[in-house]
């Protein structure tokens, strides 16, 4: 009985959190870098955040994020030149777990590019985000409610209800 009640809320409290990344942290890229991504474990809803930036602070990624199932991605838009880079993100899982978080990779002087030609128009929106600093991601206002937490509640209440049931009926057996 007590397996019943607890298997819905462990997986009711699972948050989203980030499985894998492009590059990853702490790597060394020897081949030019066309675009950054973020992997996490559940789903992701929009808008997701990507911010990039050289060691002076300079952004040199797409001020929007392509959000596919479970990655984001981001462009990178400016030339990388050798050096140490920082990938900021603030991404939401469809269930509204938020993941943020930070990390650095250094591109080689054999990995160095020049600055891809300038972008198309295209009918995207720009992300509030654009020309923050790294640590200036924001976090989206998300006032949508999560219904797992109901799950888990009414799965106590009932517990409760169920041991003051039980506590009854034996009070009463002892009685007669």
């Amino acid at each position: 009985m007590a397996a019943f009640v607890l298997w819905p809320s462990s997986s009711a409290v699972a948050h989203a959190e980030k499985v894998g990344s492009s590059p990853r942290d702490g790597a060394t890229v020897n081949s030019p870098l066309r675009e950054v991504s973020v992997d996490l474990n559940e789903d992701v809803r929009e808008p997701a955040y990507v911010v990039v930036t050289d060691s002076s602070g300079k952004r040199v990624n797409s001020e929007t994020a392509s959000v596919s199932g479970k990655r984001v991605t981001s462009r990178i838009e400016a030339g990388m030149e050798p050096g140490e880079y920082t990938m900021s993100y603030r991404i939401v899982s469809v269930d509204a777990h938020p993941v943020s978080g930070s990390l650095r990779f250094t591109v080689s002087s054999s990995g160095a590019t020049e600055a891809p030609a300038a972008p198309q128009p295209s009918n995207t929106q720009t992300s509030p985000s654009a020309g923050l600093p790294s640590s200036q991601v924001p976090i989206p206002d998300s006032n949508r409610f999560d219904g797992a937490y109901v799950v888990v509640i009414f799965f106590f209440v009932a517990m409760l209800v169920l041991v003051g049931i039980l506590r009854a009926g034996l009070k009463s057996r002892e009685g007669e």
